[in-house]
């Protein structure tokens, strides 16, 4: 008789076990009640109760969870896209307990099938039927919205839309996410563009795809200067820049340093398109040497082939080709260039270089080669991690091979350390020091002060102020 009272004590249903009682104050516990309450509902204890407690002088909010609902089974209706591949997408499976955060994950996914498939309108709206117990039936309705066509572009900024279509490689067609997003991303990448953002315009039957852009004055003027208390040497430069002219995305600039360099540039992108032509000429002067260099390039993409003619002691012609990546938190360069002397002699130069922006530290990377016994003025490379006139050992290193190592740490945006080191032609230079950048919207100042390590008197100062027209 005993073994018949327990087994009918189990099969009544009891109370739900209690969770952790937590101590709060007395006013905190309405809304704390509430958050717990949404807590375990978004984990789909749907039953969950919340009571007060004491417990001498403290309050106590208890939990008493209940048992968690499954999803017994799952409908999608109003879909165009096979409910198994919606359902893969979803990613939970009949079986699983309800959690609010993988539905919403998973009607993510969904939605973004969508807009790789051009319904960018799409909606999707969860619903849940409960079964028998602790069971439920999870419920998709999708409305789908109209298919987009996208039969044209609006730009509103600065630039002309037709040019702007040109960069971006613009294409009518049914609407997709990716691609728009590698437009938008070409947008960003462009040095005068602040931001963008995109909007889909009715136009009957079709669509267009308006792109707002937030446009930066695209001319701007650096002034700058070197200081070494060494040997109290001031080097100035001046840089002037026009990226956008007329809005047509056509290029300039001129660049000058005093008792040094002189180059200037011009850049055509829509001669060729979609080739863009590039036009440089550099004059620079060390010592009693000058070497004047001409040079014409054309770019697709990512890939740039150029030639030219170089003119000191003699005039030597040069081809090559060279690699750039895009702009990024990853960016990447390489070239081989090709030299035929006037003596019938020829050599090879080759280099590359890489710039990985990762949590508080910039790092850069850069090597060179060239196969010429003794290298010469316009083989001449800026060592040092200041985006300003020269390296900070020496104005100019001179070096069959090489490479070098910039490092910046950046725990706060405004002043950096930074640690350089390079190795060329088996010789070893290290270096530090600490800079100062401050950009706003249309005046930047950037300071830094270099001290080769071991070397302190060859210590430099770099100031450049930056301003946009």
């Amino acid at each position: 008789m005993a073994a018949l009272y327990l087994l009918l004590f189990l099969s009544l249903p009891r109370a739900s076990e209690p969770g952790p009682a937590v101590s709060i104050r007395t006013e905190d516990f309405v809304n704390d009640s509430i958050s717990t309450r949404a807590k375990y509902l978004d984990l789909g204890y749907f039953d969950v109760r919340i009571e007060k407690g004491n417990y001498g002088d403290s309050i106590l909010l208890i939990t008493y969870p209940g048992r968690r609902y499954l999803i017994r089974d799952i409908e999608i209706i109003g879909s165009s896209i096979k409910v198994d591949t919606l359902q893969d997408d979803l990613g939970i499976t009949p079986g699983d307990y309800y959690a609010k955060a993988d539905i919403e994950v998973g009607i993510g996914r969904i939605l973004d099938r969508y807009l790789e498939n051009g319904f960018p309108f799409c909606q999707i709206k969860p619903e849940m039927d409960q079964l028998t117990g602790y069971e439920l039936i999870l419920r998709l309705v999708i409305n789908e919205g109209p298919i987009v066509n996208l039969s044209g572009l609006l730009y509103k900024g600065k630039t002309k839309t037709w040019a702007i279509k040109r960069w971006i490689r613009f294409t009518p067609g049914i609407y997709n996410q990716s691609r728009i997003d590698e437009w938008l991303n070409r947008l960003e990448n462009i040095g005068y563009i602040n931001s963008v953002a995109e909007k889909i315009v009715s136009s009957d039957p079709d669509y267009l795809l308006l792109i707002d852009a937030d446009e930066l004055t695209s001319e701007y003027l650096e002034v700058g200067g070197t200081y070494s208390p060494q040997g109290k040497d001031l080097l100035f430069m001046i840089s002037i820049a026009f990226d956008n002219i007329l809005g047509t995305m056509r290029q300039a600039d001129l660049y000058w340093e005093s008792s040094r360099l002189f180059e200037i540039r011009y850049r055509e992108p829509w001669l060729f398109y979609p080739v863009a032509v590039s036009i440089e000429f550099k004059d620079a002067w060390f010592d009693t040497l000058r070497l004047s260099r001409g040079k014409l390039s054309f770019k697709s993409g990512l890939l740039q082939v150029y030639t030219g003619l170089e003119r000191g002691d003699r005039q030597d012609e040069f081809i090559g080709i060279e690699l750039n990546s895009e702009g990024g938190r990853l960016q990447y360069s390489g070239f081989s260039e090709f030299v035929r002397m006037s003596e019938d002699r020829s050599h090879i130069k080759v280099g590359g270089g890489l710039v990985v922006e990762m949590y508080l530290v910039d790092l850069r990377l850069n090597g060179r080669h060239t196969t010429l016994s003794n290298p010469e003025v316009i083989d001449l490379y800026q060592i040092g991690g200041i985006s300003s006139l020269r390296g900070y050992w020496r104005d100019e290193f001179y070096f069959k091979t090489g490479g070098w190592a910039n490092i910046e740490f950046k725990p706060i945006d405004i002043i950096y350390p930074f640690f350089d080191v390079a190795q060329l032609d088996r010789k070893w230079y290290y270096s530090t020091g600490l800079g100062f950048e401050l950009m706003g919207r249309n005046l930047g100042l950037e300071l830094a002060i270099g001290v080769p390590i071991w070397e302190p008197l060859k210590a430099k100062i770099h100031a450049k102020v930056i301003g946009r027209l």
